[in-house]
Parts: C-alpha cells; sequence; structure tokens
C-alpha cells in the first residue's frame, strides 16, 4: 500500500482509487482486516480516512467484528493526528469525519450493545472533535444546501455530528440503564458549549435547535433550564437565535412529513 505507484490499470489510476478499494475490502470483512488498525503508523497517512471509512460502512451494514477495539484504536488515530501540526489541514479533516461517521453509526445501531468502556470512548473520541479548529468551517451567513435553505450544513461538519452523536447515545445509555456519571459528562459538553463562545458557534446552536426534541428527552428540566442559551435574545446574539430556530423549524418540518 505505501509503495503503490499508478501502473496505467483502468481500475487503479490514483491513489484515491486504490483508497476506495480498500475500504470497499474492509467492508465485506472487517473481522479480518481489524488488526491492520494496529499498524496505522506504519501506513501512508493518506489511506487513513479510506480504511476508517470501510469499517464504519461495516457497522452500518452491521457486520460482525471487534467493535471495541475499533474504538479504542480510533481514539490513538485522533490523538496522533491532532499532534501532527505539518499534517496537510484538510486530510486531517477527512480522517476526522470518517471517524465520527463511524461513532454515528455505531451508535445508531439498534441491535448493538454499548457497554460502559464503549461509552466512555465514544465519550472521549467526541470531545477531543468538539474542541479541534476546522480552518474550513462554513460561516452561517454562507451557508447553504442542495435546497436553498440556510441551514442542515453541520451534516457535512464533523463537530455537528459530534453533537448529534452525543444526543443520541445518551438516549441510548437512558434505555440502557448506564451510569449516570457517563450521562452527566455528556450534559456538561453541552454546558461548555453554551457557556463558551466558539468560532463555529452557529453550527453548535443550530444542532440544538435541531435536536431540541431529543434534549427533552435527554432530561426535561435541564432542557427547559437551558432554552434561553439555545434561543439567545439581543441584537448580539441574532445569528445564533436564527441558527437555533431554523435548526428547529427544519427538525418540525421532517417531522410533519
Amino acid at each position: 500500500m505505501n509503495d503503490w505507484e499508478p501502473s496505467g490499470m483502468r481500475a487503479f489510476e490514483s491513489p484515491n482509487d486504490l483508497g476506495y478499494a480498500i475500504s470497499e475490502i474492509i467492508i465485506e470483512n472487517p473481522l479480518k482486516y481489524i488488526k491492520l488498525l494496529e499498524r496505522f503508523k506504519d501506513i501512508k497517512v493518506f489511506y487513513l480516512p479510506h480504511i476508517v471509512e470501510g469499517f464504519g460502512r461495516a457497522i452500518h451494514e452491521k457486520k460482525i467484528f471487534d467493535i471495541e477495539f475499533l474504538l479504542f484504536q480510533l481514539l490513538e488515530i485522533v490523538n496522533i493526528i491532532i499532534a501532527q501540526n505539518e499534517l496537510d489541514q484538510s486530510l486531517k479533516i477527512k480522517i476526522f469525519i470518517e471517524i465520527e461517521d463511524a461513532l454515528n453509526y455505531c451508535v445508531r445501531d439498534e441491535d448493538l450493545n454499548v457497554n460502559e468502556k464503549v461509552l466512555e470512548i465514544i465519550i472521549q473520541i467526541t470531545k477531543l472533535l468538539i474542541k479541534i479548529e476546522n480552518p474550513y468551517y462554513v460561516k452561517y451567513e454562507e451557508a447553504e444546501n442542495f435546497h436553498q435553505e440556510s441551514i442542515i450544513y453541520y451534516y457535512t461538519q464533523f463537530k455537528g455530528k459530534s453533537i448529534e452523536t452525543l444526543i443520541i447515545l445518551n438516549r441510548k445509555g437512558i434505555e440502557e440503564g448506564h451510569e449516570p456519571y457517563l450521562l452527566q459528562d455528556i450534559k456538561k459538553i453541552f454546558e461548555n458549549i453554551l457557556i463558551n463562545p466558539v468560532i463555529e458557534k452557529e453550527l453548535f446552536y443550530s444542532m440544538f435547535g435541531e435536536c431540541l426534541y431529543d434534549l427533552f428527552y435527554f432530561d426535561k428540566d435541564w432542557t427547559i433550564a437551558q432554552i434561553e442559551k439555545i434561543f439567545p435574545t439581543g441584537s448580539d446574539n441574532r445569528s445564533k437565535w436564527n441558527a437555533a430556530w431554523e435548526g428547529y423549524i427544519i427538525s418540525y418540518k421532517r417531522q410533519v412529513n
């Protein structure tokens, strides 16, 4: 993989082609290739997004392999990639997006039993991802999607997906009776976001608005107490209020339809 060069074969004309092929092979048999992650430091970092994508989609397709081992490796990957300041930022973002997609697939799988250790690892990874500065963040004023709506752009941002993952994880944790301290940890993450200004503040507010119903399930009293922070008033907070409101409206439209 590391020494591969284009051979002129039509199927593999670029490293990307090889990456997609690797991803497909992993999806077909993740159990066979899971130990590949133990050697990720020896693999060209270019192929990491494709490898992680393969395992993420394998979760989505309900393939059987060691999910806990995968999450441990993803945590190590995140820590190492964050520390590599010389690494191309766009490649870093691709890796983080695939990692968060894998976490999201994991918590969405209704048949997957999330034990305490898995819960802890997902929270750890998500905490790290939320703190990362994304130089390719799409500003709220410039964001639009294929429906010409100015919201839902957070789905292309790994931090927005991170919030969604935590909300789903919390619901799963409540339903499966996990330790309250883990669920409190998620709550603290949300409270810190609402208190501390961040570059992508509109992204987070749109996500809270979009997931308002889930937040009520998360903790009704807590959500009521946070409403004024989720929908902040005042001219200085107009963009945050707009983001939260549009997120809520689009979620409502989706449920009605």
